[in-house]
């Protein structure tokens, strides 16, 4: 605004001195008229250039406050996603927490249920292993209890078998005395030799009966 001012105070003050001057201007005033004119044209110049780069800095202001805005939203926005990032970070971690103190409860479940199975195994083993071994005594206690009975069944069959022969014995030994002579020892099997299969195979009431046809036979022969 000053520089409009001052060109129209310039023309006023060289209109009133051309038009003070009966005769016209002089040289110098004509002089002093066109340096007038210069300064003024220079002014203009001078006052189009200032108001250019004013308009250009404004634009230039207009453009740096446009940036400094995108700048700063583009600021707020990292912020805002650095923020969401720092919680999401948060949130990460927490669950990688959880999930570590959830893995290791179950690595510590895992490791008392192997303990616990090993030491079932063990009792396991234990048991078989003592239950083999009294299974063991068990079978030696009956094969040791089953060879002595039959050691003792042994011994009661020879025994048994024994008596029968010396009973049958002395049996043969009265009759052959009630009837006044001699039992024949031919006739008369000592049976103790003999096996106790073969023994309990022949009836001796069968033998005894046999025995006495033969004698009976033998009798009348030698009477004839």
């Amino acid at each position: 605004m000053k520089l409009p001012i001052t060109l129209a105070t310039l023309s006023i003050a060289a209109l009133a001195l051309l038009g003070g001057c009966s005769k016209g201007p002089s040289e110098e005033e004509l002089a002093r008229l066109a340096e007038l004119e210069a300064q003024v044209a220079e002014n203009k110049a001078r006052a189009e250039s200032e108001a250019k780069r004013a308009a250009e800095l404004a634009a230039a202001n207009e453009l740096a406050k446009a940036a400094a805005d995108k700048a700063a939203e583009a600021e707020a926005a990292r912020r805002a996603e650095l923020t969401a990032q720092v919680e999401r970070d948060k949130a990460e971690k927490a669950r990688l927490a959880a999930l570590v103190k959830n893995l290791n409860s179950q690595t510590e479940e895992i490791n008392q249920s192997k303990a616990e199975l090993e030491a079932e195994l063990a009792a396991a083993e234990a048991a078989r292993t003592a239950a083999a071994k009294d299974a063991a005594a068990k079978v030696k206690a009956a094969e040791a209890q089953l060879a002595a009975a039959e050691a003792a069944k042994a011994a009661e069959i020879q025994a048994a078998r024994e008596a029968a022969i010396a009973e049958a014995t002395a049996k043969m030994e009265a009759q052959a005395a009630q009837a006044g002579r001699s039992a024949p020892t031919e006739l008369i099997t000592d049976r103790r030799k003999e096996s106790i299969s073969a023994f309990l195979s022949v009836d001796i009431p069968e033998r005894n009966h046999v025995n006495n046809t033969r004698r009976a036979a033998q009798r009348r022969a030698a009477g004839q």
